[in-house]
């Protein structure tokens, strides 16, 4: 690890103790007596019913192209009355932003996947793309309907080719290995320095969620391989992920539904053993509720925090529903998802809006054609809802497409704050200048220094739609854009397709790096045509966006007796952890500042538990682990 100038570097040298007990890392018991499935009113726990470890990603191959016709995604319709209402919109922001302001330009942009790759790997275009992405230390990695790629960070592909999402569970056997539905999520998991993948398989009863998390930080070698079985009776439609440190939390569900939430056992899906799944049921007098988890950036949530769930309720009176899932995995029948399926907080301070286009698809124009795409009406929270964990405050911020008067789309952005205590919505608004184009199907999030930015699709019917992106900084005025915008990638062409299919979303993330650089991934047409999308991955900083302290800690982790290095040790600090490698290192190169616990575990050794570890900003520390062999 390169130390910068002026780090401070402090070296620890720990052995584990003579006497010790042989426990792995806190988790759940699947041992004599573990039930496969429990289930009582609005609650369930089932296994994963598969899994196992594939083959390293660089060395799969897809297969011959199946030529099909091309297909949309299934998805299902709508059928709420409530968002028929009309309400006069008093938070949109009639100007651009620019007052002498402006937003950055892109520090990079690149080619991402396209339908010209699924044809001519898979013999279909199916639409819309689902495009999504998140950056790591060392790749970007890019999932569409229905391949996935892996990128250095200047866009270089590190694959031998483009691969099929259900590539991933080649050998795997099942729905999961065959299918290849769509709906695809990837995620960085930067706790642990993994990738998570998920897509769903088919849309008939049962319902398979397939998952896969990285065996390492190198999304090109192997994953740990899962198949859950989430519903026997509800369609997992719009399936959305957020990382936790206890879990890795979905919501899904049908249009016209109330939707469903999902947890997910983390740490034994980080060592590639069999995982349990805790489902709750929203209460049924909501109605149809589209919710969306909380997925961090930046320093973890508080040690113990339940995840959040956000939704919008759009019948009258209009409102923000906040769910608390807390998930108990060595009594999981403690775990509790608001009060009893009822939100444990109603927000009614929202302020009014109306749904565009709904009850159709056909919506936003487009030049040079009397086709018009969708929305997304009925998608009532956009990926993500992007929590952060400031010190001072916590902060949850996401976004949905409203009817900004005399239907304009405008991206309708929340901030809601301190969301485990007494939340409130902070700050909100709705984006959409007065120049004639709609603004929808955006992503949000804030950067280390709480710089907002959104980013989203751009159209009218004399302008192609194409890639832009908003933001304000943490100074400037609430509820306001006040930066402007910047393109990242220009439409030239329209999508003609009868299904009129757009989205469904996009993904901005941030750096785990530096905390400062959003990365966004979304879709545009070079040439009008029915179904050619392409994607385009972009990077962009504010100047004013300072780095959160942190420090760095490494070592290696070695056999008291021999001297040897141990691979594949779990190191434990605080709610991060690394598996060492062949040679028995491990880094962690962003800890947040302030005391941590250190622990170590690794199969066959005693483990090192309850170590105290002081991180101070600028820190390049250094703790060497000896460990005793059992017994």
């Amino acid at each position: 690890m390169r130390q910068s100038p002026g780090a401070r570097r402090r070296f620890y040298s720990i052995v584990t103790a003579v006497i010790g007990s042989a426990c792995a890392p806190s988790g759940s018991s699947t041992g004599p007596g573990f039930q496969q499935s429990v289930s009582r009113s609005g609650f369930e726990r089932t296994l994963s019913i598969k899994n196992d470890v594939s083959p390293a990603l660089r060395d799969i191959r897809p297969g011959p192209a199946n030529l099909v016709e091309d297909y949309e995604v299934p998805e299902l319709g709508f059928d709420d009355e409530a968002m028929f209402q009309v309400n006069n919109d008093p938070v949109v922001q009639r100007w651009n932003g620019r007052r002498g302001l402006n937003m950055p330009d892109p520090d990079l942009t690149f080619e991402g996947l396209s339908n010209f790759d699924n044809f001519r790997i898979r013999g279909a275009r199916p639409t819309p793309p689902d495009t999504n992405g998140d950056i790591g230390p060392d790749h970007y990695m890019q999932i569409v309907n229905t391949l996935l790629a892996v990128f250095d960070r200047s866009g270089t592909p590190l694959l031998k080719d483009f691969l099929p999402v259900n590539a991933l569970w080649i050998g795997f056997g099942g729905v999961c290995e065959i299918r290849n539905s769509g709906d695809p999520i990837v995620l960085y998991d930067l706790l642990a320095d993994r990738w998570f993948v998920s897509q769903l398989a088919g849309s008939t009863s049962p319902y398979h969620q397939c998952m896969a998390v990285s065996a390492t930080g190198d999304p090109t070698g192997e994953w740990h391989r899962y198949d859950f079985i989430v519903s026997s009776s509800s369609f997992n439609d719009y399936p959305k992920f957020g990382v936790w440190p206890d879990g890795y939390y979905m919501s899904a569900g049908a249009r016209g539904s109330r939707g469903q939430a999902w947890a997910f056992e983390r740490e034994k899906m980080l060592a590639g053993l069999p995982a349990q799944m805790i489902t709750f049921f929203p209460s049924s007098r909501l109605g149809y509720l589209g919710i969306m988890p909380a997925d961090f950036d930046g320093p973890p949530p508080p040690s113990g925090a339940p995840n959040y769930f956000v939704g919008v309720k759009q019948g009258s009176p209009q409102a923000i529903y906040l769910f608390r899932f807390h998930v108990d995995w060595e009594i999981p029948e403690n775990s509790t998802f608001g009060v009893d399926g009822e939100p444990d907080n109603i927000l009614s301070e929202v302020a009014p809006f109306t749904v565009i286009c709904p009850g159709t698809r056909s919506c936003i124009p487009q030049p040079d054609t009397t086709v018009r795409i969708d929305a997304l009406a009925g998608r009532l929270v956009l990926y993500r809802a992007q929590y952060r964990n400031f010190g001072t405050h916590e902060s949850i911020v996401f976004n949905h497409t409203v009817d900004a008067g005399g239907q304009q789309a405008g991206v309708r952005w929340y901030e809601i704050r301190d969301p485990g205590n007494k939340p409130l919505i902070y700050q909100q608004s709705t984006y959409a200048p007065d120049d004639g184009h709609h603004r929808w199907m955006a992503s949000a999030a804030m950067d280390g220094s709480g710089n907002f930015a959104v980013g989203y699709s751009l159209a009218s019917s004399t302008f192609y739609p194409s890639i832009y992106y908003a933001g304000r900084l943490a100074k400037d005025a609430l509820g306001e854009l006040s930066q402007g915008e910047a393109l990242m990638q220009f439409g030239t062409g329209s999508q003609t397709s009868s299904g009129n299919r757009w989205g469904d979303y996009s993904m901005l993330g941030v750096d785990p790096t530096d905390d400062c650089t959003f990365w966004y991934t979304s879709e545009y047409v070079e040439v009008t045509s029915t179904s050619d999308w392409q994607t385009r991955i972009g990077k962009f900083k504010f100047e004013e966006c300072a780095p959160v302290a942190a420090g760095s800690l490494e070592g290696t982790v070695t056999d008291a007796a021999t001297g040897d290095p141990i691979a594949a040790a779990t190191i434990q600090i605080g709610a991060y952890s690394r598996r060492t490698d062949r040679s028995g290192r491990y880094s962690i190169p962003r800890l947040p500042v302030g005391a941590h616990v250190l622990a170590a575990y690794s199969e066959g050794y005693r483990p090192l538990k309850d170590r105290l570890l002081a991180i101070a900003a600028g820190d390049a520390a250094t703790a060497n682990l000896s460990m005793n062999h059992l017994p």
